[in-house]
């Protein structure tokens, strides 16, 4: 005959308790400083910690995996935030978003083709200044030969459609 031991639910929640504290006491100093980086905002630094800590014990899994799932995570606020910048006109801010992003992640298609739009948005608000300045001189026909170029990239463009 076998004898079970019944242990009370107080115990086996103190035990659980143990644990996690243990598991959270053996978290390495790397990832404790990477992660107060990132939750004062300074996720570069963040990185580079991750990054250094795996340079100097490439067997630190935990050091790659943190460092990746933070890339990941700062490029999407990254991109979204360029995104906000770039179609608030803001261009500057929005391309160094961008390249941002490219720093830690040069294969990065999103990073990429925003940078494209930039130059693209950049180009339009310059052929659009044109043409404003054209139909100020009421010369409407080569202010309509200027815009093509902009209706054909983008025919909905707003100021081009309002010229």
């Amino acid at each position: 005959m076998t004898a079970h031991i019944r242990f009370p639910g107080f115990v086996l929640a103190a035990l659980a308790a143990a644990t996690l504290l243990a598991a959270c006491a053996t978290e390495p100093a790397y990832l404790k400083e990477s992660r107060a980086y990132f939750n004062e905002g300074r996720g570069e630094e963040a990185l580079a910690v991750l990054d250094k800590a795996y340079r100097e014990d490439p067997s630190e899994y935990r050091a790659r995996n943190e460092y990746f799932r933070m890339r990941d995570l700062l490029a999407a606020q990254w991109l979204a935030q360029a995104e906000t910048l770039r179609l608030a006109g803001q261009f500057e801010l929005a391309e160094a978003l961008y390249q941002r992003v490219l720093k830690q992640n040069s294969a990065n298609p999103r990073a990429r083709a925003g940078l494209v739009q930039v130059e693209a948005d950049m180009r339009h608000r310059a052929i659009v200044a044109t043409a404003e300045k054209l139909v100020n001189e009421e010369k409407y026909p080569e202010a309509q030969d200027v815009l093509r170029l902009v209706h054909a990239e983008n025919p909905q463009h707003r100021d081009a459609q309002r010229l």
